[in-house]
């Protein structure tokens, strides 16, 4: 989880466009207020692994995001 963490925390306050650059484009955009969500959904074997960056749809700077079943 910690290796995980470090890896998508690079992310953070830089534009979506680096983002599309190395994961390529998102799966899904969820547009909520104030944010647009770029979701990538990954299967790993069984296991489904969800990355969520929250995008700020103003400024486009990546500000957080959330990872789940993700290795």
């Amino acid at each position: 989880m910690d290796k995980e963490q470090g890896l998508l925390s690079k992310y953070l306050s830089k534009k979506s466009s680096v983002l599309k650059q190395d994961l390529g484009e998102p799966d899904k955009i969820v547009p909520e207020s104030p944010y647009k969500i770029y979701v990538y959904d990954k299967k790993q074997f069984i296991i489904n692994c969800k990355r969520e960056f929250y995008i700020n749809a103003k400024t486009d700077i990546v500000e957080k995001f959330t990872s789940s079943n993700c290795r």
